[in-house]
């Protein structure tokens, strides 16, 4: 929830900040903690945002992280999804998001896990069909 607040706070939200069930971080943003101004994108903004309107489809409410924001924006180069841009892979060979969705009602139970990961499927099997 204190994502949907940050994000509802910049005006990048406009539901109750409960309601964002999903964040989708490809290395948005600069990092504080270097100093580094530049974006350290893992995937194309069209592949992100198709799969953000695939999982809103599926039911599960989904933004792309602002570049500014405290978490979740997969531009850590310690993180799996900046790997394959340190191995010099181009978006045509890979491209990688890092999806960070809620516990409550979409995590919590085998149930929830179960149905969320068949939006997840749907939205993936979607992107996959898109790029043949």
């Amino acid at each position: 929830m204190a994502q949907g607040r940050e994000h509802k706070a910049l005006g990048l939200f406009h539901e109750a900040p409960e309601k964002l069930h999903a964040l989708i971080g490809y290395g948005q943003g600069g990092n504080p903690k270097t100093g580094e101004t530049q974006s350290r994108y893992s995937a194309r903004n069209e592949t992100v945002e198709t799969f953000r309107d695939r999982l809103c489809a599926g039911g599960l409410t989904t933004l792309l992280t602002h570049p500014a924001g405290s978490n979740y924006r997969g531009r850590d180069t310690k993180r799996l999804n900046q790997w394959f841009n340190q191995l010099g892979y181009g978006f045509d060979r890979v491209e990688s998001m890092h999806l960070e969705i809620r516990e409550k009602g979409f995590r919590d139970t085998e149930a929830t896990a179960v149905k969320t990961a068949k939006i997840i499927g749907t939205a993936l099997h979607f992107l996959t069909q898109e790029y043949r």
